[in-house]
């Protein structure tokens, strides 16, 4: 099961780890959203539009990690096979639901929240997802400068 976990720190910037380790942002898929993580009422707007763009690139981190976690079996449930390329796979389907992640994202009302998997996996069955608030040092979330 993969966890998920974000801080938003006192001056504002954000944490997000997968099982412990910092989110890889995922540059390569999407150049043209904003660097860094945010979420949430409380999200830094770094463009004009409704959802900020850096809720919008934590969606696509979170959803190109959890399909490039997910096993030979799951992948077949949203039409993947045994590809040989289990990341382009991966990576397709999270460009494809990114944005429609991103909405949901920006409900998070707290600093600190938890997201596991199979949230993750009842969101895309068409479930609505509601993140815990937790504690950082309660889930383990490292804050260091």
């Amino acid at each position: 099961m993969r966890t998920y976990n974000g801080v938003r720190l006192p001056d504002g910037r954000t944490r997000v780890l997968a099982d412990g380790r910092s989110l890889n942002g995922r540059f390569d898929l999407e150049t043209q959203l904003a660097g860094g993580f945010d979420w949430g009422p409380k999200a830094k707007r770094t463009d004009r539009l409704a959802l900020g763009m850096r809720t919008k690139r934590l969606a696509l981190a979170i959803l190109a990690d959890y399909f490039g976690a997910l096993d030979d079996g799951q992948l077949g449930l949203y039409g993947g096979d045994r590809r040989a390329d289990r990341r382009a796979f991966a990576d397709e389907q999270a460009l494809a639901e990114y944005e429609r992640f991103a909405e949901t994202l920006q409900l998070i009302e707290t600093d600190r929240w938890v997201m596991f998997d199979s949230q993750i996996s009842d969101w895309l069955a068409g479930d609505a997802v509601e993140v815990c608030d937790v504690a950082p040092v309660e889930e383990g979330i490292a804050v260091r400068d």
